[in-house]
């Protein structure tokens, strides 16, 4: 069986976000480079991008604390996530 091309791959994964079908973060490296952009270097330490579900990034937090920081600045957060990332991306939940 010869290897699957690299456009193959590409052209199902961005299918799978934009039909709102998860994919893992390793595949999706524009979200955790984004994710920097929106929070703050002191966050963005103790977070990451687990998933991707359509426009919702689901990210993984490290501590509670950093938990309720981000829950409290979540509002905030959405809004400076839509204008990074020209709304592609609109909603956030966190995860422990």
């Amino acid at each position: 069986m010869p290897a699957e091309r690299i456009e193959t791959i590409i052209a199902r994964v961005m299918s799978d976000v934009e039909n709102g079908r998860e994919t893992p973060s390793p595949l999706r490296v524009e979200p955790d480079s984004l994710w920097r952009k929106v929070v703050n270097d002191y966050l963005a330490a103790h977070s990451y991008v687990d998933r991707v579900k359509g426009k919702l990034l689901l990210v993984r937090v490290d501590s509670s604390s950093y938990l309720q920081e981000l829950r409290m600045r979540k509002r905030e957060i959405e809004k400076r996530l839509r204008e990074v990332s020209g709304g592609r991306y609109c909603q956030v939940n966190f995860l422990l």
